[in-house]
């Protein structure tokens, strides 16, 4: 009897802006929307506009502008379904 995953949710962080991560960003034009989420992974891998300075929860804008120009759709479009996935993800 093998495992039956219900739902998945790829996340992804600073290192998807990184100029060397094209198999990032690949993954990223791959992952459906619904089961998206962005996030910082402070105090690691900040994203590439402030790449040498710790990361901390506020430079997740970053990854989402990169990631909305990347995928060229709306910001807000963006964090709009992210939010719908962390809530359902967090079941809050």
């Amino acid at each position: 009897m093998g495992v039956k995953l219900h739902r998945l949710f790829i996340g992804f962080c600073g290192n998807v802006s990184y100029k060397s991560a094209d198999n990032l960003r690949e993954a990223l034009k791959i992952v459906h929307l619904d089961s998206l989420l962005l996030e910082t992974d402070a105090p690691f891998l900040a994203p590439q506009v402030v790449r040498g300075q710790t990361n901390e929860p506020a430079f997740v804008k970053y990854i989402y502008e990169f990631v909305a120009e990347y995928l060229s759709m709306d910001i807000e479009k963006l964090a709009q379904q992210c939010e719908h996935n962390f809530k359902e993800l967090y079941n809050v």
